[in-house]
């Protein structure tokens, strides 16, 4: 079994060292939430459908990817881009697959197409529309903005 977790944050607007808290967050809680993360993996939905090619940060993929390989116990079983933004292929691809490793990049993958598609796809991989957000044509409901709240409640908690 794998764990699912969808990464949609958006990132392009917040300052580095934020981009970093929530990338941070987002390893943490999948810890905290799924026992088996460790051991299992995880597997990373990614939907940059409507990004440019200026809210791509070189730096903060660098780190996500150093995240996984030397700071925190979460293997990335796998990654899915889902509905690409048109500079995917040329300037986001190469250079998260340069930063991936070999391992990851074997199981880094991309699917385009309608929502139906993308998500029969998706299927295929075990990876069912009930974890997948609405946004893409899943039913999962997502909250984003309460969910960083929460984070940061935890985060002001533990620092007292």
């Amino acid at each position: 079994t794998t764990w699912f977790v969808c990464l949609f944050v958006c990132l392009s607007v917040c300052l580095f060292y934020i981009q970093i808290r929530v990338c941070w967050y987002i390893m943490e809680s999948i810890l905290k939430e799924f026992d088996d993360a460790a051991k299992i993996g995880t597997v990373f939905l990614l939907y940059p459908r409507n990004t440019t090619v200026f809210s791509f940060n070189r730096r903060l993929t660098k780190f996500f990817y150093e995240l996984e390989r030397y700071y925190v116990p979460i293997r990335f079983r796998g990654l899915h881009l889902c509905h690409k933004s048109p500079f995917s292929d040329d300037f986001f691809t190469p250079i998260a697959k340069f930063y991936m490793g070999r391992r990851l990049r074997l199981r880094y993958r991309i699917h385009d197409g309608s929502d139906a598609h993308v998500l029969e796809i998706l299927n295929e991989f075990g990876i069912h529309s009930d974890t997948i957000p609405k946004f893409i044509g899943g039913q999962a409901e997502l909250d984003q903005r309460s969910w960083l709240q929460r984070q940061r409640s935890l985060e002001a908690a533990a620092a007292r």
